[in-house]
Formats: structure tokens, C-alpha cells, sequence
């Protein structure tokens, strides 16, 4: 009952990739899946604000989504280090909440987000019956990967300072940032009308 005890947080800051990712999510899951964009859970002490939660009500089912960046564009200020007991903290309160936490890098959901959704779906089939297992969408086409194309290693403090001075961020996010540059166009064109 706790993952339905929730408020949509309007004043949360989205990541960059969040819409980009966003639209992802919804060709895979559709009904009975929701896809609520940045939950905040009440608790006494620490209230954590989730990326997305992926919910099925049919089967009371729900999970964290959330998408990790190694620096902050403005002051590129590392941040989601290996080493911060902050994001342990966060994890176990989903965790306790029986939501099923799921980490992605930023480069993951910029460069392979269907491969992310399909990650997403083999950890809900494994909870669920044979016939609701979640399929590949009609005209998905899954690019087998190799290892170090897909995964990535968490970072340090040091490590994220290097990719904040090597601008790694922007090596890797043209797709995203098209993305976002097409919907703030058309978000001004219906606004004009």
C-alpha cells in the first residue's frame, strides 16, 4: 500500500534526459502500467523525490526508475558518487516502500534507451506469470550490445570532476538534446496558436 501513498512533487528538477526517456517508457508500458513522473513519498524524515515509478496496480507492483548523472551542466559539480551513502539511503527507502530499484547512467538512457526499457522489462517478467510477461514493441528493433558498450561503471568524486572538465556529457547526449529542442518548438508553435 505504501508505493500508492504518494504526491506528484511540480517544483522537482528534471534531468535533461528525462523527457527524451520519457517517451521511451510509454511505447513499452502502456496499460495496466503507469508511469508517474517525480513521486514524492511521505515519510517523517526523508522524503525522496523518484525519477519515475513504473506501477501496475494489478499486480501491486511498482518501480524506481532512476537515471544518473555525473555532473551538474551549470557548475559542473559531480554528482551520483559511488561513494555518497546519500544514494544507498535513497535506494533502501524505495526498497522499503516494495518498489524494485532500477539505476541507469545517463549515457545508458541517452545512447540505448529501448535497451534500458528492455532491461526494465526482463526485471518485471521475472515477477511476473508467463502470459502478462512484458514483449518487445511492434517495430522495436534491440541492437545486440556488447558489455562495454552497455554498462558503466559508477563513479567517484575524482572521475566525475574528469568527465565535467572533458565535457563527456556533451559528447553523448545529441539525441536527447534534439529531442528537447523538437518538443520546446512545438510546445511554441501550440502556444502561438
Amino acid at each position: 500500500e505504501s508505493i500508492y501513498d504518494f504526491e506528484i512533487d511540480e517544483s522537482a528538477k528534471k534531468g535533461i534526459s528525462e523527457a527524451y526517456f520519457l517517451t521511451y517508457l510509454k511505447k513499452w508500458f502502456q496499460y495496466p502500467w503507469r508511469i508517474l513522473e517525480h513521486c514524492k513519498f511521505g515519510a517523517e524524515r526523508y522524503t525522496p523525490t523518484a525519477d519515475f515509478i513504473l506501477i501496475n496496480n494489478d499486480f501491486n507492483l511498482g518501480l524506481d526508475i532512476e537515471i544518473d548523472e555525473p555532473y551538474t551542466f551549470k557548475e559542473l559539480q559531480p554528482i551520483h558518487l559511488v561513494e555518497n551513502r546519500q544514494y544507498i539511503v535513497r535506494d533502501k527507502f524505495f526498497l522499503e516502500l516494495g518498489c524494485i530499484v532500477v539505476r541507469f547512467a545517463e549515457y545508458q538512457i541517452a545512447k540505448y534507451p529501448d535497451y534500458c526499457c528492455l532491461h526494465i522489462a526482463r526485471v518485471l517478467n521475472q515477477y511476473l506469470e508467463s502470459s502478462l510477461k512484458i514483449s518487445i514493441p511492434d517495430c522495436t528493433e534491440i541492437v545486440p550490445l556488447k558489455p562495454e558498450q552497455w554498462k558503466v561503471k559508477s563513479w567517484t568524486f575524482r572521475e566525475a570532476q574528469i568527465m565535467a572538465n572533458d565535457k563527456v556529457r556533451d559528447q553523448y547526449l545529441e539525441a536527447v538534446k534534439s529531442f528537447n529542442s523538437l518538443q520546446s518548438e512545438q510546445n511554441t508553435q501550440q502556444e502561438q496558436n
